[in-house]
Formats: C-alpha cells, sequence, structure tokens
C-alpha cells in the first residue's frame, strides 16, 4: 500500500477518548503508546466522512464525499479546504506524494497534481489515456498509475504519463523487493524492470487488495479469501485462517502489524496474520482509511 512518513506536532491539547466512543464518525488518532482515541476533525463538515488520507511531510490531506478536499499544517488540530485548481465535489480515491509533488486520482476526472503542498492543483493528465483512476503507488521512483483499462507510468513523478500493460481493471498496487505487483479484475501480474514488462503470477478470480509484509506480500479476493507470497509475488498460497468478515476498504502493514480497514470496524494481526482482533475505542461503523505517522495512527470512521 502507498504510505510516507509523516511527522506530526503534539497533540497534546486534545481530549483523549476513553473505551468506546459515541456512534458517529469523524477522524481519531491513537499515540503509540496509549489505548485512547483522540478525535481529530475540527473544520471538517459534519456528517460527511472522510474517504482517503494522504500526506506529504507535516501536510496532511483528507478526501470527503460531498465537500472536497481539505487540508491541514497545524497538527490536526484545524482543517482547510484545499480546492484551487480541483473540479467541485472530485471523487478521490487515491492520494500519492513523491518528492515535492502531491497526486491526486480521481475516479472520473483523472490526475490532479500540486507543487506547492495542495495550494493550488493542476490536471496531469499528459499521455494518459483513461481518466477513470483506481489507484497510485510509487516504486523505485516511478508513478504507477491503474486506471478502469490497464497500468500507466509516470518517469517524472506525475508530470506526464505513458501506457504500460494492459485493459484491465486495476485495485491495487504493492511493492515488494525489486517487484511491482498489480491487483486486477482477474488475477495478479508482476513486473520487475520497472513496468516495462509484466507477467501473470496468479489467475483465479478478482483481487481487490495487496499489502507488503515484512517478509512476503498479502492478497485478497472479493470474498475475502487470502493469499500469501513468500517469494515477492512469484507464487501464492492460499492462506487456511479465517480473515474478518466484512468488506476491506484497506489494507496496511505498520511497525510489525497488519491493519485491515473493513466494513464493519479496524482489525489488527501480526506480521503473519493468522489470528485477526477488531481494535477496541472506536465508534460503531465503517472503518473507511488508515494512516500511520510518528504520533501514531489517524483513522477515518464513517457514518
Amino acid at each position: 500500500m502507498r504510505r510516507i512518513l509523516l511527522l506530526l506536532p503534539c497533540l497534546g491539547l486534545l481530549l483523549a477518548c476513553n473505551g468506546p466512543i459515541g456512534n458517529h464518525g469523524g477522524l481519531y488518532l491513537r499515540a503509540d503508546d496509549s489505548p485512547n482515541w483522540q478525535k481529530v476533525d475540527e473544520g471538517l463538515p459534519p456528517g460527511d466522512p472522510v474517504t482517503h488520507l494522504g500526506r506529504r511531510k507535516t501536510l496532511v490531506l483528507a478526501s470527503t464525499t460531498q465537500h472536497g478536499l481539505y487540508m491541514n499544517w497545524d497538527g490536526l488540530h484545524t482543517w482547510l479546504p484545499s480546492a484551487n485548481g480541483l473540479p467541485s465535489t472530485p471523487e478521490i480515491v487515491s492520494m500519492l506524494s513523491i518528492g515535492e509533488n502531491c497526486l491526486l486520482g480521481t475516479r472520473e476526472q483523472g490526475i490532479f497534481l500540486s507543487k506547492n503542498n495542495g495550494s493550488q492543483w493542476e490536471p496531469s493528465g499528459a499521455g494518459l489515456g483513461n481518466t477513470h483512476i483506481t489507484c497510485l503507488a510509487t516504486h523505485q521512483q516511478q508513478v504507477y498509475c491503474g486506471t478502469t483499462r490497464g497500468i500507466y507510468l509516470s518517469p517524472d513523478r506525475g508530470l506526464s504519463w505513458k501506457p504500460a500493460w494492459g485493459d484491465k481493471w486495476v485495485y491495487d498496487f504493492a511493492s515488494h523487493q525489486d517487484a511491482m505487483l498489480a491487483a486486477l479484475e482477474d488475477g495478479i501480474v508482476r513486473s520487475t524492470d520497472q513496468g516495462l514488462n509484466w507477467k501473470y503470477v496468479w489467475q483465479g478470480g478478482r483481487v481487490t487488495q495487496l499489502v507488503s509484509l515484512s517478509g512476503s506480500v498479502l492478497a485478497v479476493t472479493e470474498e475475502n479469501v487470502f493469499y500469501q507470497s513468500t517469494d515477492a509475488g512469484q507464487s501464492w498460497q492460499k492462506l487456511t485462517t479465517n480473515p474478518p468478515r466484512g468488506i476491506i476498504n484497506q489494507l496496511l502493514f505498520h511497525d510489525g502489524k497488519t491493519y485491515a480497514c473493513m466494513s464493519n470496524g479496524l482489525f489488527v494481526a501480526g506480521d503473519d496474520p493468522a489470528h485477526w482482533e477488531q481494535a477496541e475505542g472506536l465508534p460503531a461503523g465503517p472503518v473507511l482509511d488508515i494512516l500511520p505517522c510518528e504520533a501514531g495512527l489517524l483513522v477515518s470512521v464513517g457514518l
């Protein structure tokens, strides 16, 4: 999954929540040494869930369902709109930071790029043959773009694009060692030459999620069947453990733990996802996205 280190200032002025939180969504942060979640969504429109989170250094971005994009510079105390150059209420499906550039992938309106930390956005569509974006990722200083009809590459941090492979629906990317993997509507493809050539390594149905663990890669099908590869995606073995039930919105591996953002809560497992437990203290509802930072974990809970 696509994640870059975020440094957050002290959050000592925020109130800690002990035990289960009320029946409402929002953004919550948990420090690494605390079991408590702190609500950190002041300035965001109430009742409008944050669907995707992203960041570049101390900049944090939050995409809402109906009110567009918001940004934060002050340690998650107050959120401000970041709409200059963006269409009204863009349906953002992926965020990415590489070098000085921030990239937004939208469901129907292509990719937007900011060179000044979200103050101004502009279209990034040169060479992009499909504006229906599904996912963005980086590997070895290249940007990979998944669409509803194939994979595109950008060698210049999102300024221009070129077709790389296929016409299949791409659901997710994961990089592991020297390999780049793409989850497709009919399996998984793999490239070890910076996206020039791709080869099927698993075919057996729609794969919706990929995540790189410390020594393996995890893949999830639309039926919530888990597969694991210990050779950087060359071969796959079906896991016999019982995964959490529900729709998986996002997978993250961070600090030796695997997190599953589910339609019925946040679930946590180890490096080898043999046993899942539900995280305590969050409000009831779907967990839409998760973002790691030095202060802990930032989680978006839907309504």
